[in-house]
This record gives C-alpha cells, structure tokens and sequence, in this order.
C-alpha cells in the first residue's frame, strides 16, 4: 500500500503541472486575441478618422481652390471691362463700362466677408461698397441688406486685423511647405504600437495637403483667361468642382458669377455733383436703354466723376494719375507681356487673427500689380464652417469636435499632426470615450473552453481511476488480513486436533469434545467461504430473481425460532413487534431477507452483549410504495467514524478488534447488496442509543 500516496502525488503534479500550463496558454492566447482585437479596433477609429479628414478637406478644397483662382479687380465693387489685366486698378475713366462685381451681393454665410488691404494699409471690401459706388450698387439691385451686414462685418474685421494690415509679408504657406522639410523638423517615430498609426496619418496629411495644392492650382492662368474673357463679354463655366457638401452662404466663383443685372450709362453736359450724379446716370441709362445698347455694364461718363474718384479713394489704390486713362487698343501679344510681368499673385494662406480664445480664421493671398502689394482675402465664419464640416462626419465620428491649432506645423507632434486638416489649421479632437469592443465568444475562446473542459474530465476521470484502484487495493489488504486471520485459527484447529487425534493422544472420554470442535470450526470456516463467494456473486446476480409477493408476517415466522435461538446464545432477547405491517404485502427474496436479518441479528448479539435492556428488537413500518424491517439493539453504538464506513467491504471497527469478534468485515456489505438486489436498500438509522439499521423492502399490490 505503500505505493499508493506515491501515486497520488504523482497525480496531483502532473495536475498541477498541466493546469499552469493550461492557464498560461489561457492567458497568453486570450491575450494576444485581445490585443488583436484592439488593433482592429484601433485600426477601425483611424480609418474613420482618416476618412473624416479626407471628407472635410474635401469639402473646403473646391471653396479654397475657387478663392484661389478668383481674379484680383473681382475685389472691387465695380471694375472696368476692355482694359488690360494689369491696368483693371487704375482710374476709372467717363468712357469705362463698370461691371459689378460677383462679391458685390454675396451674402454672409461661411465666408463673413471678402477684404482688400491696398499698400497704404486701408481695408475695405468689394461687399461694402462707399459713396457713388454704393448708390451704382442700389440701382444696380443689389440686397441692401447684404450690404449693411457687409459693412458690420467689415468694421470688425479692421478691428480683428490691427497692426496686421502692416506687416511685411504674409503667412509661411501652409500648403506649399516643403513635406521634406516638414519631416526633418518632426519626425515620425515609426516604432511601438501606436507610431505606426501616426506614420500613416502623417502620410494621409502630405497627401491631403498635396491635393488640396494641386487643386489650388490646377486653374491653368485662371485670372488671366477670366480677364480675357471679361474683356469679351462672356461668362465662364464652372471648372472648379463644387463640394458634396455645399458651403453655406459662399459667395459665387470667378467662373460662378452668372449674368449680371446692370445698365448702360452715358454722361451728358451736366456739371458732376454728388447730388446730381444719380440723377444723371440712370437718365444716360435709359438714354442708352432706348438706343438699343447692351445691359451687362454701365458706361461712366461726364456725370460719373464722382463716382470714379470715390472709386479710386475708398476701393483701390493706384500707381497711376486721377485723370489718366487707358486705352483699349494696342496688341494683344504686348498686353500678355505686360500682364505677366506686372501681376502676380501669391498661394493662399489661411491664419488664425485675434485673441487665442476668440479666434477668427481669414485666407491671406499677396496680389503684387505693377509693384504695388495688395493682400485679398476672405474671413470665414468659424463656428458655421465647424458645424458644417463637422455635420458631414456625424456617421462616423458623432463624438468628434474640431479646435483651431494657433501652433506652427513644425511645433506639432506626429500624432496631433496626423489629425490636422490640410486645408485649415485645425485639428479633429475626439471628445468621448471610444467604447471598448466586445469579444464575445469566439472560435478561438471555444477551442480554450473544449481545452479546459477537456482537460477537467481527464483530471477527474484519472482521479477516480486511482480511487479506484487505491480502495481495490486497500480491499485487497482488507480481504488478506481478515480472511488470512479468519482462516487461520480454524485450519490450525483442524491441524491440531486431527493430529493429536490421530496420535491417540486425546482421552477416550475427551474425543467428543474435540470432534464436535473441529465441527464447529469447519462450519465456521465454510460460513466464511461462503460470504465471500455471496459477496462476490453479488454483481453477478440477476435483480429480481427469487422475488415472491407475500405477506411480511408470513414471510418472517419461519425465520423467527433461529433468530430467537442466537439471541439466547448471547443472553439477549428477540421482541418481536410486526403491528399492521405483518399483513402487508412485500415483493421480496425470502431467502435474501433471512440472510439480512440474520446479519443484522448477528452483529446485534456480537456488539450489544451486555447492554441495557438485553433486548434485540424487530418492528416494522409501512410507508406508501416500501415496507420497513427494523433491528435495533441498545449496545454502545457506533462512532462517527465507523459510520461513514460500516458498509463498506472487509472493514472492521476498532472495537471489533478490542473485543476480538470473529469475522472478515463482509457481514454488511454482504446484507446492503442483497437488499438492493431484491431492489430494496439497506440504511443506518441514528437512534438515541443503541444501533438500529433499516430494512427497506418494496411493497407488493395489496391482496383483494
């Protein structure tokens, strides 16, 4: 036996060993698999920022790429028509048909306002026009409502702009930086989990900023051929895409201008006044109408002074005398000469201006005209440029905001970097939490699942092997020191006595006495014998064979005479006590229920002698579908010990031992299994003193 706690603990290493291993393997592979799911997860919220930022500078490319290529005088409120390109700023002359500029009536929405600083550092703007221009602009039709809001907007922007109207150049260019430059002044870590995430939107960021340069370009001399066109009379198409998402409120494009409602004006004799120019204009007008003259411009003649030298004070400012005037004819091949050289216009830069927790964002362009330095521009309403950017990313980032950045790019970190728009200094911040994803029950965690369960029915499986074998084995034991104790004192009974009889060595009046020992230790050797090949029938035997239904009272009498004559044997006596249940019917081996209240008797007798009262007593009881047979006596009892294991097979009790009773442990094992397999059972009943067992039998059908 000595080898069975060695084989336990074997087992419970080997357990050991293959659950830790099981539970790294667990934790490794759920790892990894969280992990992954993160990536994926992470992977997902940079796509969708990434697309976020593409659909955003989608939206605002075609705005600054149309702003980019308006032409220069658009930022009049009127410009003669039929000059040349580089003379549109020049002084306007009584023969110059006026056009009304497309920002004339644009209305505020996401660009507030359109301005012009002219190289004395003046600020106006072609949406507020001033004297005789804005009285043109009232009979021209234009929304006075537009032009109040207009000159609102204007008197704050002079205010948001200060000493800025007087600096030296503009804006390092957001969209010309060289992307080389950019990287060696922040590098992009490329190494880590998340590095590799700022990397691609880094890459994302050049490339957006490589489109939105290339479509603010891509207008091949669009001032140039709009001017061109202008001088003819013709309105352009649209060759800058528009947005999938329209700008609210932007004003119309170079190409995007449309007919415009104006009148032919000519001057008469009358003395130029203020008073008398409104006059004069709108009766040359219908003077002109009635002619038959075309109605796309208005000619400014004698009684348009006043509105030329308005013209020249508060809209522009010029290199050329009041009074000069430029003629409409020469070659055509010297005026581009000339239009090259003199004009030349600058990207277009956006800027933050004011204080940082108020900040406005204005476009800056550097239009040089025959030397002079004029900056163009447009102020963008921020809040509605937000809001509409932002409401065409709703279904992909609902939490997102968007935050001007008033740092330079070179100052930036990769990572916030990669979430600024090409377009506009902002950044894409994400206000809320990023919901944790959701593993749920995964083929990978199913497989860990069969692994474990796999493993768990393995452990107990081999657990119980070894129980097995281990109580087979101290049955083993059990069986060998009883029956090997058992068998020895009759054989050397029989050795001795046949020999000593043999010899001639025991007295004639004494050779009955041992004759009738040697019987009594062959009956006792064959009563062993025999519980032992019962006990090992006992799984080979067919429930139910032998079973009788009959009447419990007539099934015991016949039994009662032995079991009263064992009890006297012991000094005890049998009370018998069948009441009502002795004519109830039991279905029963007659035979199987002699040998359990033998037993049971038996034990009685070898356990309860000299106990008080010297009684064994029988009595039954009737429940519903069993009868039960009890036997009790009123000995020492049994302990807790002896309890838990009294039916198991060739266990004996300590006091067994103490009281050297004969036997090898099989009594009630033997009496439990022939109980159950007349499908009945065999139980331990506490009693308050004494021992009782329970003979539960199955009840017959009742006799009619």
């Amino acid at each position: 036996m000595n080898h069975q706690p060695t084989g336990f603990r074997i087992f419970w290493i080997c357990a050991i060993a293959v659950t830790g291993a099981l539970v790294w393997i667990s934790a490794r592979v759920l790892r990894l698999e969280n992990r992954e799911v993160e990536s994926q997860a992470m992977a997902e919220r940079q796509q969708a920022i990434r697309l976020a930022l593409w659909r955003m500078d989608s939206a605002l490319t075609p705005v600054i790429a149309r702003e980019a290529s308006r032409p220069y005088f658009h930022y009049q409120s009127f410009y003669p028509t039929g000059r040349a390109f580089t003379r549109m700023l020049d002084a306007v002359n009584p023969e110059d048909e006026l056009t009304p500029s497309p920002l004339l009536d644009s209305p505020v929405g996401v660009i507030r306002l359109y301005f012009q600083v002219d190289p004395s550092g003046n600020v106006s703007s072609p949406q507020a026009p001033g004297g005789e221009a804005r009285k043109l602009a009232d009979r021209q039709g234009a929304m006075s409502a537009n032009i109040v809001a207009a000159e609102d907007q204007l008197r704050t922007l002079r205010g948001l702009l200060g000493d800025k109207v007087r600096r030296p150049s503009p804006p390092a260019p957001m969209l010309a930086e060289d992307p080389g430059a950019l990287e060696e002044r922040s590098p992009v870590v490329t190494s880590g989990y998340s590095n590799g995430f700022d990397a691609v939107l880094n890459n994302e960021f050049e490339q957006r900023r490589e489109r939105l340069a290339q479509a603010a370009t891509s207008q091949p001399n669009s001032e140039n051929f709009a001017a061109n066109r202008a001088q003819q009379g013709v309105t352009l198409p649209s060759a800058i895409p528009s947005s999938s998402t329209p700008a609210p409120g932007a004003a119309p494009g170079p190409t995007e201008a449309g007919p415009v409602a104006s009148r032919h004006v000519h001057g008469g004799d009358e003395t130029a006044s203020s008073a008398a120019a409104p006059g004069a204009l709108e009766e040359n007008a219908l003077r002109k109408s009635e002619k038959g003259d075309s109605a796309e411009s208005v000619r400014v003649g004698e009684s348009g002074e006043a509105l030329a030298a308005d013209a020249a004070r508060a809209d522009v400012h010029t290199g050329t005398s009041a009074g000069a005037s430029i003629s409409g004819t020469g070659d055509s091949s010297a005026k581009a000469v000339e239009r090259d050289s003199a004009v030349s216009t600058s990207d277009i830069v956006p800027e933050w201006i004011g204080a940082p927790e108020a900040s406005q964002l204005v476009f800056w362009r550097t239009v040089m005209v025959n030397g002079e330095k004029f900056e163009q521009g447009f102020w963008l309403d921020w809040q509605l440029t937000r809001s509409w950017l932002l409401s065409g990313i709703g279904d992909l980032l609902p939490w997102a905001d968007l935050k001007p950045v008033l740092t330079p790019l070179r100052d930036r970190p990769p990572e916030a970097l990669g979430r600024t728009l090409a377009s506009i200094p902002a950044e894409l911040v994400l206000t809320g939490d990023v919901a944790a994803p959701s593993v749920g029950w995964t083929p990978l965690r199913f497989g860990l699942l069969v692994a474990w369960l796999a493993v768990a029915a393995s452990l107990v499986v081999t657990w119980r092997v070894l129980r097995a074998l281990s109580e087979l084995a101290e049955r083993r034991g059990r069986f060998a020191a009883a029956v090997t104790h058992e068998l020895r004192t009759p054989l050397t009974t029989f050795v001795l006595y046949s020999q000593m009889l043999a010899e001639d060595m025991v007295p004639h009046e004494r050779k009955g006495e041992y004759l009738r020992t040697m019987k009594s230790e062959s009956q006792r050797l064959a009563g062993i014998v025999e519980s032992v090949l019962e006990y090992a029938r006992l799984g080979r035997r067919e429930p139910g064979r032998g079973i009788v239904e009959m009447g419990l009272g007539e099934m015991i009498a016949p039994m009662l005479e032995s079991l009263r004559a064992r009890a006297r044997e012991a000094g005890l006596e049998l009370g018998v006590e069948l009441g009502s249940a002795g004519s109830a019917v039991v279905s029963a081996d007659p035979t199987g229920v002699e040998r359990v209240l033998t037993n049971l008797v038996d034990n009685a007798c070898k356990y309860a002698h000299g106990g008080e009262p010297a009684v064994i007593e029988l009595t039954a009881r009737v429940h519903r579908r069993h009868i039960e047979v009890c036997v009790r006596d009123f000995g020492p009892g049994l302990t807790a010990d002896e309890l838990k294991r009294v039916f198991e097979p060739y266990f004996r009790g300590q006091r067994t031992t103490e009281l050297g009773v004969p036997g090898v442990g099989l009594g009630l094992a033997l009496a439990r299994g022939v109980a159950r397999a007349m499908r009945g059972d065999l139980r331990h009943e506490q009693v308050e003193r004494g021992t009782m067992f329970v003979l539960s039998l199955p009840a017959g059908p009742e006799k009619s």
